[in-house]
């Protein structure tokens, strides 16, 4: 068994391919409530959907933060 170290942990969240709505919403310092509004409005782009579960892909992530970068600088 590999010990879990923070490097670990930095290392797999920079890997990482999908999120979970509450955990995204945990690592970027948002309420969860947030997270689903921005799902249920199409702003995150497209999702995955496994039965219940809800996985936002990487991809969608960084595409929904650069639009937030832009449109802040504007």
């Amino acid at each position: 068994m590999v010990a879990t170290t923070a490097r670990n942990r930095d290392i797999a969240e920079a890997e990482r391919k999908g999120w979970r709505p509450r955990q995204l919403a945990k690592a970027m310092g948002l309420a969860p409530a947030t997270v689903y509004n921005e799902i249920a409005s199409g702003s995150l782009g497209p999702v995955w959907r496994f039965g219940k579960s809800i996985v936002v892909p990487q991809a969608s992530v960084d595409r929904w933060l650069a639009s937030k970068s832009t449109n802040d600088a504007a």
